[in-house]
């Protein structure tokens, strides 16, 4: 089906254009051949996330929650495209696993579709714990990194942050994709599909990743480039582990948690307590508000 081809690659293209913006505030700050060479980095780590591990969560999508049809995947797609689309432009990072869940279990409820709630349950809950774990990394991966640097010289000091960058950027990438790009193969039909969701979400992080990396990058709250790479890598490693039992998560929620978490732990900490509360508020509401939207339109379509 066409529509579902072209709304596929306009929901990778934005996904990749709010979240590719938590990773690029860890370089918001560096251009020139530097900021293309950390770029780099984020396509490479994007690529083989996708082609490695993210069939792992789009099995998930496309038949461990239940088996959407031509017609249920467009309006899923449609739902997700604007709700992140709005985010994208508000400048406020969203959850893609998080809306796109509701938007997927809301035709399926409305058309009568058998939903694996057990497998729901289940993802609820992972959000739930994906935070605390992430902070709790996060503290932990900060507090060794200090304890390492605190011995050495300032120059080796600062040839191990590019070094801590690069990787944590990588890392990220390579999680990010795997998780929640790879939720998108769960709508793919075909090996194009497959190479276009990919395409376009590397166009996305790379035309528009700034959009949200400014917001992240100081709206949040105020952290050292290697408390923000803690920050990433805690994150990261948490969604990684989701990974593996083909559980969709939120880089999002994880790496917002440990920014707070690591923020509030520092005297004085700089938290701009208006912008988290927008961004917890934003994730039951979205989730209801994607599920009521998308079984609305099931109906009336």
């Amino acid at each position: 089906m066409i529509l579902v081809s072209l709304l596929l690659m306009a929901t990778s293209f934005v996904f990749a254009a709010n979240n590719i913006g938590m990773i690029r505030s860890s370089f918001q700050e560096v251009h020139g051949r530097a900021a293309w060479g950390y770029l780099g980095v984020v396509v490479a780590g994007f690529t083989g996330g996708y082609l490695a591990e993210g069939y792992k969560v789009g099995s998930t999508v496309s038949s461990g929650l239940v088996r959407l049809t031509s017609y249920e995947s467009a309006i899923a797609l449609a739902v997700t495209l604007a709700v992140m689309a709005g985010f994208t432009f508000l400048r406020l990072p969203a959850s893609i696993s998080n809306v796109a869940l509701g938007a997927i279990v809301g035709p399926a409820i409305a058309l009568g579709e058998a939903v694996h709630w057990g497998g729901v349950y289940s993802i609820l809950l992972a959000w739930l714990v994906a935070p605390v774990t992430a902070a709790v990394l996060a503290v932990l991966v900060y507090a060794v990194y200090l304890r390492c640097v605190s011995r050495w010289p300032l120059l080796t000091v600062a040839r191990v942050n590019r070094f801590y960058g690069l990787a944590t950027v990588a890392v990220t990438s390579y999680s990010l994709s795997a998780n929640n790009l790879g939720m998108l193969l769960g709508f793919a039909s075909g090996g194009l599909e497959v190479w276009s969701i990919l395409v376009c979400a590397v166009l996305g992080s790379v035309l528009m990743s700034r959009l949200v990396a400014s917001t992240l990058g100081w709206r949040v709250a105020v952290l050292s480039p290697a408390a923000y790479y803690s920050a990433l890598l805690a994150g990261s490693v948490t969604l990684w582990i989701y990974t593996q039992f083909g559980v969709p998560a939120s880089l999002t929620q994880t790496v917002v948690s440990a920014v707070l978490v690591l923020s509030l732990s520092r005297r004085p900490s700089v938290v701009k307590t208006r912008i988290i509360f927008e961004m917890l508020g934003s994730w039951p509401f979205f989730l209801t508000f994607t599920l009521a939207v998308s079984y609305g339109l099931a109906l009336l379509l």
